[in-house]
């Protein structure tokens, strides 16, 4: 059963038609047309709607005429007329493509998606679904976007995807929190309860379920007619979350509470027969016998009544549970084997299994027990391959249907042929797998334990090259100054000492003795300067190895570094960890972000140092996204840092990693 409504026209496509100056009036004249189709007899309507569509299809393709053909497209689907509303759907998918017409698009993919949602082709449905989100969500369309995100939750629920259903969930209440539609964020809340109920996660579905309720009032305040029975379906899958765990008196409350609410059973009888049904159940599993076999026995005759055949079978099954209890083992067959043969009929995989198993023990044989574990086996391997079927579509949209179909149907005889075989083939599997990447594991260590050992004899090596070049500076301009110079002094002097009779000469010759004493000082003065500059440091490591990535996506890579950082004050160790981490996060870059810029930045901020990598490539999913061994390495460095790591990403803007420190 789907957890939500739907609403095939959207107001503002309406507000869109009768608002627009510019379209001709025989366009008038068949909206006009097209709105009084349902006051028409039933039978009438269908031949109203086909003319109309036809007058709308030769008129030129604009936008008002895809509007009309949306409007189309609602009445054909109100009317129950299936095979022509998806007709109808790809003609204006075809239109809208033509003109770029995305809002229209993203319609008709939307309502196709309806389409195969009533033939319960929920493949098909949530392929269609998807491909709408995107183009709203490209529009910037954030509420249908997010309603759609929740429709695809709603698909992964029903068909066992829990998990994924409540992922899928959060994110479509993350849209639809920016919006005013308190009831799809009530629907959100429940699904997501309903989800983490299924994953036997009890405690935190209480909380969303209070979180529904809370809406629930909310909505009351505003609408109260049209949340009335929401309140009961909550308190029906409350009733089902206690029953889950065995607190049968609680339940009761719940079912109780629901009953309660006014014109149950005249508004919602498949409701209302459901909470009778569960009511029965409960009271049945305490001992109560009182009133039991009433509540079971109408709510089969609604349910009957109704042809709700799902219905039907649980109310037999539930029946024929209670007769196995009173020990009536004529009856209790009876209602079973009905249960089983409908079943059957509806594809219903859980009440094939409820009613073989209950059906087992009324057996001396071992007939109903070997069929029951055999159609379990089988169910279980169908069920998880759908799981997996509707998982990529949801997530790997790109995946082909058909081809995929053809595969689950060869995989699902191999399997019945040689399940065993498979079976012990899994195991041996998973112990290889398993082995290999530990081992695999176990050498990435010793290559990080290795690769840290070499930076380190790096810079110890840069630190012994640094003292060795001090040294010879030093000693060569000790030599100029206190050798050389010294002695052209002396020279000197003893110049000036000499006779008075050739002064030019003399005075020409202190005057290039001055100039070359002068000169060997300046010669000295540059040495010492041009060995400060020319000192090796992390700047230069770092440098280099920025400047030496290459990748197929021609990624221009950059590194802006803070001058007020003093290097010589950071042990080594924590260079060692940061020339690592900006190994690997560019290692990433160029496998991964298909980036056409990269820049890495170190600056300070207060006591603090920071690392910062930033590419505009490709970015990820955080919220979903599973770390690697390359990331869980650079996690470890900055925790031996004493850092911390933050990671923002965006499929449009790119990634960013900072560490600080």
């Amino acid at each position: 059963m789907r957890l939500y409504s739907r609403i095939l026209i959207p107001f503002f496509l309406l507000a869109i038609i009768s608002c627009d100056k510019k379209e001709s009036v025989p366009f008038n004249i068949l909206r006009a047309k097209i709105d009084s189709v349902d006051l028409l007899p039933n039978k009438q309507r269908e031949v109203a709607i086909d003319q109309n569509y036809q007058r709308i299809l030769s008129g030129r393709n604009d936008s008002v005429k895809r509007s009309l053909l949306l409007k189309i497209c609602g009445k054909y689907y109100n009317n129950g007329f299936y095979e022509k509303y998806a007709n109808s759907c790809r003609e204006l998918y075809s239109l809208s493509s033509e003109q770029n017409d995305t809002l229209q698009m993203a319609n008709a993919l939307y309502y196709l998606g309806d389409y195969y949602e009533a033939k319960y082709k929920m493949d098909s449905t949530l392929y269609y679904y998807t491909q709408a989100e995107k183009l709203y969500r490209n529009i910037n369309d954030t509420l249908n976007s997010g309603k759609l995100q929740l429709y695809k939750a709603g698909i992964l629920h029903e068909t066992g995807n829990f998990f994924e259903s409540e992922v899928e969930t959060v994110k479509a209440l993350n849209q639809l929190k920016n919006t005013t539609n308190k009831r799809l964020i009530y629907e959100c809340y429940l699904l997501i309860a309903l989800s983490l109920k299924d994953q036997h996660n009890y405690s935190k579905s209480l909380e969303y379920f209070k979180l529904a309720l809370e809406k629930i009032e909310e909505l009351e305040k505003e609408t109260p007619l049209a949340v009335m029975y929401s309140r009961a379906s909550c308190y029906n899958n409350l009733g089902v979350l206690y029953e889950n765990k065995e607190d049968y008196r609680t339940a009761i409350d719940f079912y109780k509470k629901a009953l309660k609410i006014e014109n149950l059973k005249k508004e919602k009888p498949v409701l209302y027969s459901m909470l009778l049904s569960n009511l029965g159940y409960s009271q049945m599993q305490l001992g109560i016998d009182k009133n039991t076999k009433n509540l079971l026995d109408e709510s089969l005759f609604i349910r009957d009544s109704l042809k709700n055949l799902s219905g039907i079978v649980a109310s037999k099954i539930r029946l024929g549970e209670y007769y196995l209890i009173h020990k009536d083992t004529l009856q209790a067959v009876k209602y079973l084997e009905d249960g089983y043969t409908l079943s059957k009929e509806i594809k219903s995989h859980y009440d094939i299994l409820k009613s073989l198993k209950l059906l087992s023990q009324t057996e001396k044989d071992k007939y109903y027990s070997n069929l029951y574990y055999k159609i379990s086996d089988s169910l279980l391997y169908s069920e998880r391959s759908t799981r997996d079927k509707f998982a990529r579509i949801a997530f790997e949209t790109d995946i082909v249907e058909n081809k995929y179909q053809d595969m689950i149907r060869r995989n699902i005889t191999i399997i019945i042929v040689s399940l065993s075989i498979i079976s012990l083939m899994i195991g041996f599997s998973i112990v290889l797998k398993y082995k290999y990447k530990n081992n695999k594991l176990k050498l990435i260590q010793e290559q990080q334990v290795a690769n840290a050992e070499i930076y380190r004899l790096m810079l110890d090596q840069q630190v012994k090259t640094k003292e060795a070049q001090l040294d010879e500076r030093n000693r060569i301009a000790m030599d100029l100054h206190d050798g050389i110079i010294n002695k052209i002094f002396i020279t000197r002097y003893n110049l000036i000492k000499l006779d008075s009779s050739q002064l030019d000469s003399k005075d020409r010759l202190i005057k290039q003795l001055e100039e070359t004493e002068e000169e060997i000082r300046s010669v000295s003065h540059n040495l010492t300067k041009y060995f400060q500059e020319r000192d090796i440091n992390f700047y230069t490591i770092i440098n280099e190895l920025v400047l030496s990535q290459k990748n197929k996506f021609s990624t221009i890579f950059n590194l802006f570094m803070d001058k007020s950082i003093d290097w010589d004050s950071i042990p080594p160790e924590i260079k060692m960890h940061l020339y690592k981490i900006v190994q690997e996060l560019l290692n990433n870059v160029n496998k991964y972000s298909e980036a056409t810029k990269c820049d890495v930045l170190f600056f300070k901020v207060s006591d603090h140092l920071s690392l910062e990598v930033a590419d505009n490539g490709k970015g990820f999913d955080v919220q979903i996204f599973k770390p690697g061994i390359g990331l869980k390495n650079i996690e470890a460095r900055v925790k031996e840092i004493k850092g911390t790591l933050t990671i923002k990403s965006d499929d449009r803007k790119g990634t960013k990693i900072q560490v600080q420190f």
